[in-house]
Order: structure tokens, then sequence, then C-alpha cells
């Protein structure tokens, strides 16, 4: 599916299968993508500012996209970490 520069602004896609989807430079600030599938999503450009990304699936996802921007907020550092994988220890 093509969803590229959409206004998902506050969209509840909790748990949505949402793999290979283009959703470049789309607008998903403050949307629920709880539990969503977004491996091999193309999130290059897009706003995702305040989205709750608990338990998001972003294997394979691209996020790089004009001037290198995918955005969120410091407080949602950990969960997007956690939803690639990662583990930060301290």
């Amino acid at each position: 599916a093509d969803l590229g520069d959409a206004d998902l602004r506050d969209a509840c896609l909790g748990g949505a299968n949402l793999r290979n989807v283009d959703l470049g430079d789309a607008d998903l600030r403050d949307a629920y993508l709880g539990g969503a599938n977004l491996r091999g999503a193309d999130l290059r450009g897009a706003d995702l500012i305040g989205a709750n990304l608990e338990g998001a699936d972003f294997y394979h996802a691209k996020f790089y996209g004009r001037n290198g921007n995918t955005k969120i907020k410091k407080n949602q550092i950990d969960d997007f970490l956690t939803a690639l994988g990662v583990v930060v220890e301290g």
C-alpha cells in the first residue's frame, strides 16, 4: 500500500499489518502504533512525534529520508529502541 504523505495524525493503528507499506513523509503524530507490524515499511521522513510505538515491529523498516529525518521526541527513544530490538543497559 502507498500511504506516503498521508495524514494519519491520531490514527488508531494498534496491531495493524503495515508490512512493507510506504509511509514516507506520512504524518503519524500522536498515532497509536502499539503492536503494529511495520516490518519493511518505508518511514523515511515520517513524523512520529508523540506516536505510541510500544511493541511495534520495525524489523527492516527504513527511517532515513529527506535531510535524514524521521521525527520522534526524546521521551519516545526507549520505546523506539525497544521496538527496534535494541537493549540499552546503563
